[in-house]
């Protein structure tokens, strides 16, 4: 049928095909443990991302002040002083034994997940015959949406109880955009219930089964004896991110907007002054015979 692939989502529908075969599990259960199987290919490449984080965390404001002078040197053009600066920068990550690399390793789970997502979602808008006979009384038919809602809408608690739970992961007090930027994507969760409602049931059993199990494994890392064992260091309650109120980021993205036009404004200010400084100056300048 052309299912199958090399590609991150035709390895995916492939391996689905496999559980199926191979177990003799109703279609239902073999997403979900299709979808867990995935996830747990996820884990060691999400150890590695937040041992690089939280390694930085403590030190997240000498970071902030050495990347800021690194983009204000880049700017200066001056050869010397970006060497420094650069320099000063592999000091730093040599000083707190922190891999630079770490963070970049826990962006491969992306291909993965976006795998997980277009694999099920053919599986299911082909549609394969199969899956219109799930095995699961509730939801008989996998290749169409769910007419009560219901998925939708625990689906997005789902993913803004995934957002709280990492959000600790994160220094929001030296980082306070990051806890907007969430916060952001939370709001946008809930109009999404209706572009969800028009997904597959068998994609939302693979996105509440993904959810599920990441916030499950943000909190068993987050456990001090789990830490140790993965060399990570135990934060403490007090230096846990926290997101702040959703009035605070609406204030934040007004600031933002009214800002940003009042700087262009003044900017633009600037400008018309010079220019009619420069004009003026030409007037008075003597003419050539």
């Amino acid at each position: 049928m052309g299912l199958a692939g090399w590609s991150p989502a035709g390895l995916v529908r492939w391996s689905m095909e496999i559980i199926n075969v191979t177990t003799g599990l109703p279609w239902f259960w073999t997403i979900v443990a299709g979808s867990a199987f995935w996830r747990l290919v996820c884990v060691p490449l999400a150890v590695k991302g937040m041992q690089a984080s939280s390694r930085m965390q403590p030190f997240q404001a000498e970071l902030v002040a050495l990347q800021a002078n690194v983009k204000k040197t880049s700017a200066s053009k001056d050869p010397l002083e970006v060497k420094r600066a650069a320099m000063q920068m592999q000091e730093f990550y040599r000083k707190h034994n922190i891999n630079p690399l770490g963070g970049v390793v826990s962006l491969l789970q992306l291909p993965i997940t976006l795998g997980l997502f277009f694999g099920v979602q053919k599986l299911c808008k082909l549609p394969l015959e199969q899956l219109k006979d799930s095995g699961f009384s509730l939801l008989p038919d996998l290749t169409v949406p769910d007419p009560t809602y219901i998925m939708p809408v625990v689906l997005c608690a789902m993913i803004n109880a995934q957002i709280l739970v990492g959000a600790r992961d994160i220094n929001t007090t030296e980082r306070p955009d990051m806890g907007h930027f969430m916060n952001i994507f939370r709001i946008m969760t809930i109009p999404g219930i209706a572009f969800m409602a028009n997904f597959p049931s068998g994609l939302l059993i693979s996105l509440m089964t993904t959810a599920a199990l990441t916030t499950a494994q943000s909190l068993v890392l987050r456990l001090p004896a789990v830490r140790r064992k993965l060399d990570m260091p135990v934060i403490s309650p007090n230096a846990q991110g926290k997101l702040p109120p959703i009035s605070s980021t609406f204030l934040r993205i007004k600031s933002y907007f009214t800002d940003d036009f009042s700087n262009k404004m003044e900017k633009a200010r600037r400008e018309a002054i010079e220019r009619q400084q420069a004009a003026k100056r030409a007037t008075k300048r003597p003419g050539r015979l």
